[in-house]
């Protein structure tokens, strides 16, 4: 397990107002948040922070999650990497800390930008990582590390420190590799320029007829950025306007993370087949019915704790003098904590019917595949196929 010393310091340093007081950059859905939301991930933040100071991480980090997903703020992922440190879970704290100061920029108090900055380079130092960043020309090239998926470019991210070879591959590009050492707690940047294959013509040029016109795969997807493989080869990410493809059947994988589509497509040759794909993703919908559940247990509990408090309403209006200075503190108390519980069972439901427009609830990949038609022959026997069938003289 890695150190820790300082964490409590950096969470009390967290002010409310400095998360919430405007939009964290960088994330579509927080300019559409709706006041409520922030509110919701206010209090959630709160909770948070109180269960982290009573010693609860694990529920900390839950509650810390929610707030995220409903408001991204810096100050939240900051919360939750002093959570996964405090686990012991080094790397996910490392990403959190990074996660922060990306989201936060300049809003971040320069003492607290310091703090999270001194804690990314002492974890990368424990877990002995380096950071590396690769740039490409052009943009979406399929890269390796030693030979396994790193991913498409631009491609940032901390590796283990030591010697490395990065490949680099995109349809109609050579193939290229560079070898990169990387210290322990350094950073990085491996800039490349493939170079365009050149295709040395098989006959004469002009019209020909099939066989002789480019077959291409174009490929779309929701959302952008997946990879796009043919028989197991990276072609690019997409969109991919027209990877260039021999005739025939293919299968063809496209993937996002852990979501992905694959089929057998048949390449016409000469012309471009056209694939759609719809991947899914959004919220994972653990956490739209973890808040509706939410709300259902807080409006039962309201329920329950009301009841009782007009019970003790109904038996104050009969009994004895003494006997209602016994009731009153306690019937009040339960009318106070059932209208905070009726607020929060409010705020929850409103939090949950917003994400169910944002939640993935486990939908199939699918994809349309458009085929072109086939390519018209060229040549004499092309007017003998366009004639119309005649009957007679």
């Amino acid at each position: 397990m890695g150190k820790t010393k300082g964490i409590p310091g950096l969470l009390c340093a967290v002010l409310l107002a400095a998360a919430f007081a405007a939009p964290a950059p960088g994330r579509a859905q927080e300019a559409s948040a709706t006041e409520a939301q922030r509110e919701q991930a206010r209090e959630l933040f709160r909770r948070g922070r109180e269960l982290y100071q009573r010693g609860r991480t694990e529920e900390a980090l839950e509650i810390l999650r929610q707030a995220w997903e409903l408001y991204p703020s810096w100050a939240v992922s900051n919360g939750m990497a002093l959570c996964a440190e405090k686990l012991g879970r080094m790397e996910e704290a490392l990403a959190l800390y990074e996660r922060s100061l990306a989201e936060g920029g300049a809003s971040i108090p320069a003492d607290q930008q310091g703090q999270i900055a001194q804690r990314i380079g002492e974890l990368r130092r424990e877990l002995r990582l380096g950071r590396l960043r690769v740039v490409t020309h052009p943009d979406g090239v399929a890269l390796t590390l030693d030979g396994a998926p790193l991913g498409a470019s631009p491609f940032e991210g901390n590796i283990p420190a030591g010697e490395h070879v990065i490949g680099l591959r995109l349809a109609g590009y050579e193939d290229a590799e560079r070898p990169v050492t990387l210290a322990v707690g350094e950073s990085r940047t491996v800039d490349v320029t493939l170079v365009a294959r050149v295709e040395t013509p098989a006959g004469p040029t002009g019209p020909t007829g099939p066989g002789g016109a480019g077959t291409r795969l174009a490929v779309e997807s929701e959302p952008a950025g997946a990879a796009v493989l043919v028989d197991g080869e990276p072609v690019g990410t997409t969109p991919v306007p027209g990877a260039e493809v021999e005739p025939g059947e293919h299968v063809v994988r496209v993937e996002y993370g852990d979501r992905a589509w694959e089929d057998r497509v048949t390449m016409v040759e000469g012309g471009t087949t056209r694939l759609t794909v719809s991947l899914g993703g959004g919220v994972h919908q653990g956490w739209f019915w973890g808040i509706a559940s939410t709300a259902v247990a807080a409006a039962a509990g309201a329920a329950g704790t009301g009841g009782y408090a007009w019970s003790l309403h109904d038996e104050y209006q009969t009994a004895s003098p003494s006997r209602q200075d016994e009731i009153r503190p306690t019937g009040e108390l339960m009318l106070d904590v059932a209208d905070a519980l009726w607020g929060v069972a409010g705020a929850a439901a409103i939090g949950a019917l917003v994400l169910f427009f944002f939640t993935d609830f486990g939908e199939e990949p699918s994809g349309t595949i458009a085929v072109p038609e086939p390519v018209a022959p060229v040549g004499p026997d092309a007017a003998v196929m366009r004639e119309p069938l005649r009957f007679g003289l």
